[in-house]
C-alpha cells in the first residue's frame, strides 16, 4: 500500500479495508470456502469428479480477478497455485487446468498456506520434514553457547532451546499434529534428541528416557499432544473465537 513502512503491521488491516469488496463468487457459482486475508486469497470446491472443481475454481478466480480491476488490482497466475487434495495418490495430475484469463494457474502438490506446508493427502509429511530441517539448521546456536564459559550450563542451554528450536516443532501443532504420521514424530524426535545431547554433554548413544528426564523436556510426541489438548480445551470455552 503507498505511502506506508515495509512491513507495519498496520498494512494488512488496511489493506483489508480497501480491498473488501473484492468477492472472488457470484451467484452462479459460491465456493464451498472463501478466505481472505490481505492480498492473499483462498477458494476450494469439493467434488468427486476433478473437472468440475476445475470449473468451479476457474470461475472463482476470473470473478475475483474482474472484482480487482475495478480497484486497478490484477491477479498474478504465476504467483497463485492449485492443489488437488484426494487420499488416492494416482488423482495427484487429475484435475485439468485451471484459468484465470487466458493463463493457466500452476499446479503445486505442497503449497505453503501461512507458515504450513500441505500435502494432497493432508498427512503434512512435508511440513514436518521442513520444520525437522529448520530447527536442524538451528543447532549450532546451541554448539556456540556450549563452548562458552556464559551460556554452557544445563539451564541457559536449555531455555536457548525452548525459544528458538523448539518452536518449529510447536508451530500450529492443534492442525498438524493430529495428521502426523509416526515417521513425522521420529523425524522430529531425532532432532530433539540433538539438541538434548548438546545440553547435557552426553553422547549421541545416550539413553533418549535419560536425556527427557535430566532436561525435564517431554517427548515431541507427548508435547504436541499436550498443545493440541490444551487448544481443544479452550476452543470449547464459548468466548474462544473458534468455539463455533
Amino acid at each position: 500500500m503507498m505511502g506506508g513502512p515495509q512491513g507495519s503491521v498496520l498494512l494488512p488491516l488496511l489493506f483489508n479495508f480497501y480491498a473488501r469488496a473484492v468477492s472472488p463468487s457470484d451467484d452462479s457459482f459460491s465456493p464451498d470456502v472463501d478466505e481472505r486475508y490481505a492480498d492473499d486469497n483462498h477458494a476450494a470446491v469439493c467434488a468427486v469428479d476433478p473437472a468440475i472443481i476445475a470449473v468451479g475454481l476457474s470461475r472463482s478466480a476470473n470473478n475475483l480477478a474482474a472484482s480487482s480491476n475495478a480497484l486497478d488490482m490484477s491477479i498474478s497466475a504465476a504467483k497463485s497455485s492449485v492443489t488437488l487434495f484426494t487420499p488416492w495418490n494416482r488423482e495427484y495430475g487429475r484435475l485439468p487446468p485451471v484459468h484465470v484469463g487466458a493463463e493457466v494457474i500452476p499446479q503445486e502438490n505442497n503449497p505453503k498456506l501461512l507458515g504450513v506446508i500441505l500435502d494432497p493427502t493432508w498427512t503434512f509429511c512435508a511440513h514436518a520434514a521442513h520444520k525437522a530441517r529448520k530447527a536442524g539448521n538451528c543447532l549450532n546456536v546451541l554448539r556456540a553457547l556450549s563452548d562458552t564459559t556464559f551460556g554452557h550450563d544445563k539451564e541457559c542451554l536449555t531455555l536457548t532451546f525452548k525459544s528458538t528450536i523448539r518452536p518449529f516443532f510447536d508451530y500450529a501443532a492443534p492442525i498438524v499434529y493430529p495428521n502426523y504420521s509416526a515417521n513425522s514424530i521420529r523425524r522430529l524426535q531425532l532432532v530433539q534428541n540433538r539438541c538434548l545431547c548438546l545440553i547435557t554433554g552426553n553422547h549421541a548413544a545416550a539413553s533418549v528416557d535419560h536425556l527427557h528426564q535430566e532436561t525435564q523436556i517431554l517427548l515431541v510426541g507427548q508435547h504436541l499432544r499436550l498443545l493440541s489438548s490444551q487448544f481443544l480445551a479452550r476452543a470449547l470455552c464459548p468466548s474462544h473465537p473458534c468455539h463455533p
